[in-house]
């Protein structure tokens, strides 16, 4: 592997996943485009600079909170709710009132029985969560596929407020 400095001039864009090459100079104004490399500097416009991700605005924080917040907190309860299914039934099986509910519930996780359920429940969260996760991200996209319409490539100052989401 060859390790050299790499001078990139003023007022260069590198855009996503770009790869630049060890002992590059860019030169001052070029725009490289996303999934480039320094290799392909002749091909570099003007136009890439409008690729670039910090060009693309934000949606607005209100829409980031009640949309974006809401819809994180939904997906991260639905990967935790294998394990909370398969913890219900034991604690169903095995609960008991008693006066003093701190030292029954420390007994309760220490007997012997009860450590192979938490086990249990331990191993579902750790092997089912994870498809939990990823069935309600995929339900999450295409219900904002429905929504707001498939993200389709093109200028980001066309977009609405909506389909910035």
């Amino acid at each position: 592997m060859l390790l050299q400095p790499i001078r990139i001039g003023a007022d260069c864009t590198v855009g996503l996943k770009a790869v630049i090459a060890s002992d590059t100079d860019l030169p001052q104004g070029t725009c490289l485009g996303p999934n480039t490399s320094s290799w392909e500097m002749e091909d570099a416009q003007e136009s890439n600079r409008e690729l670039a991700s910090a060009q693309i605005p934000q949606p607005h924080w209100i829409w980031y909170v009640l949309v974006v917040g809401l819809l994180s907190l939904l997906v991260s309860f639905v990967s935790r709710l294998p394990a909370i299914v398969a913890f219900f039934p034991v604690v169903m099986k095995y609960r008991q009132v008693e006066n003093d509910m701190l030292r029954q519930q420390v007994l309760w996780f220490v007997s012997p029985s009860r450590i192979g359920y938490y086990a249990l429940v331990i191993l579902t969260g750790a092997v089912v969560g994870p498809f939990a996760w990823f069935l309600a991200v995929y339900l999450v996209k295409r219900g904002l596929d429905l929504a707001c319409g498939r993200p389709r490539p093109g200028p980001h100052n066309l977009r609405s407020q909506r389909k910035m989401i």
